[in-house]
């Protein structure tokens, strides 16, 4: 396979003369690797072992909670170097074969990165984050791309005088729309589906392609603000840095998180139109506004987080799909009220001095009660928190800051969003209610957002039927 066509780990790591120097915590003496990106898309390390190989690391107990900075280190032998972060050892087998009198054993191991630069590499000009889940069939998309490759064969018959030779060559293009350019911020980057044909080993492969060596982070946030505003989750399974002329610079393949697999099963669903004449659409300069705007206030939203509790959100079933949505819209309250804080009361009684005065009438009222004295400190600390002002009224007051409609069935589900948390079940006969409260919360949810961003000035209502576009301020109308 050509470099830049997928991720290179395992062609790089099983194809280039490397022995593990340093086995970390592995047991010992190793006769040989095999390092493979298994069906989850984790990275996995068998060795063939001595039957009495042995670990020079002592092993931790069953339970122990802790950061894995476990190392292995390959060499070649030429100046090449690969470090494999985060090892784990998952499982040890023997084999005996009495008859022929051989003996092996097998220990297989969890990695969570590998990565490596290669010496005398030219300079850094591109980069690519290879991904999955890119949903090629959903989306319309705006760019193409066109491939050309060419298979040269000669044939050089007789010798000397009498020798010629015989030449063939056969060139197959193609061309496709499965690629838009995106400017997030002052990033251009190119998203392309379809990088390879899908199958066993692919199943909707992709990338990120930049100009540039944007660092770990950046990359992150770029796919991270992308992932939202596309409505798929993109997992990434590592980058690779490539020079002028697409010669591999360095490599970081990484286990992915796909949140056990959950987010290939998710259908795609994009908080905005992303173009004027379909939902299926790509507008290059619509997907621009929206992910330019949630990258630029990523900090002050903290997006990653957000954008973390959202997709598990999305992936939750549907009894405690509204605890989750209902933490997120929480966290977007916060955001609000810290950019809103004089316009948006969080208290009851603003004036400390007459909270004073109020709080110490009831702390002596509390002391009067005949009650046991162990309980009047609860009740004190109880009428402590009596000033916040309650989460429904806040809500309102934010919404109505925001010129964000707060609709009746929206109230209804945000009401109802923790009953899952306090061990409230679903009625027998109201578990499509349950499932409207998880839509209701987050269109609210995405509304808000895109608000607090200006992001965009309509939304999709996936709560309604037929999924209507609508106006920012306007909440959904419930069809019944």
């Amino acid at each position: 396979m050509s470099e830049f066509l997928w991720d290179p780990v395992e062609g790089v790591m099983n194809g280039n003369l490397l022995r593990i120097v340093d086995a970390g915590p592995l047991r010992t003496p190793i006769n040989s690797f095999v390092l493979r990106r298994k069906a989850d898309l984790g990275l996995a390390l068998e060795t063939q072992i001595a039957q009495d190989a042995v670990s020079q690391v002592p092993e931790s107990p069953s339970g122990t909670l802790r950061m894995n900075d476990a190392i292995v280190r390959w060499d070649n032998g030429f100046g090449f170097e690969v470090l494999g972060k985060g090892v784990v050892s998952h499982a040890y087998s023997t084999s005996n074969d009495l008859i022929r009198d051989k003996h092996s054993a097998t220990e297989t191991s969890a990695l969570h990165s590998v990565e490596a630069t290669f010496p005398h590499a030219e300079a850094p000009v591109y980069t690519i984050d290879w991904l999955e889940n890119v949903d090629s069939s959903w989306f319309i998309w705006p760019h193409t791309i066109k491939r050309e490759r060419t298979t040269a064969e000669t044939r050089t018959i007789g010798h000397g005088p009498d020798e010629f030779t015989v030449i063939d060559q056969d060139t197959r293009n193609s061309m496709g729309s499965h690629c838009v350019k995106v400017k997030v911020g002052d990033i251009e980057v190119h998203l392309c589906a379809r990088w390879l044909e899908p199958g066993d080993r692919h199943r909707k492969p992709g990338c990120l392609i930049y100009r540039g060596t944007p660092d770990d982070h950046t990359q992150k946030r770029i796919r991270n603000v992308l992932s939202f505003s596309l409505g798929m989750f993109l997992v990434s399974l590592g980058h690779t840095v490539y020079s002028a002329d697409w010669r591999m610079v360095s490599f970081r393949a990484i286990s992915s998180y796909s949140i056990d697999g959950r987010v290939f099963d998710l259908p795609v669903l994009p908080p905005v139109p992303l173009a004027a004449r379909s939902n299926s659409e790509i507008d290059p300069a619509r997907l621009n506004r929206l992910a330019s705007a949630l990258y630029a206030a990523y900090d002050e939203l903290e997006f990653g987080d957000l954008n973390w509790g959202f997709w598990h959100a999305r992936c939750a079933t549907p009894h405690i799909a509204p605890v989750h949505f209902g933490a997120i819209i929480e966290a977007l309250q916060k955001v609000c009220a810290d950019r809103f804080s004089e316009e948006i009361a969080t208290k009851i009684i603003d004036d400390g001095e007459t909270w004073t005065k109020f709080f110490d009438e009831v702390k002596r009222l509390a002391e009067k009660l005949e009650i046991p004295e162990d309980r009047k400190p609860l009740l004190q600390q109880a009428a402590g928190r009596m000033n916040g002002m309650p989460h429904q009224a806040v809500m309102e007051s934010i919404l109505n800051r925001m010129k964000l409609q707060f609709g009746k069935a929206e109230k209804t589900a945000w009401r109802r969003r923790n009953d899952a948390a306090h061990g409230r079940a679903i009625p027998q006969g109201s578990e499509l209610e349950a499932i409207r409260d998880a839509q209701y919360l987050h269109g609210l949810f995405d509304r808000m957002l895109l608000k607090l961003v200006n992001a965009s000035d309509s939304y999709i209502d996936y709560s309604t039927p037929k999924h209507p576009i609508r106006p920012l301020a306007e909440a959904p109308t419930p069809p019944f």
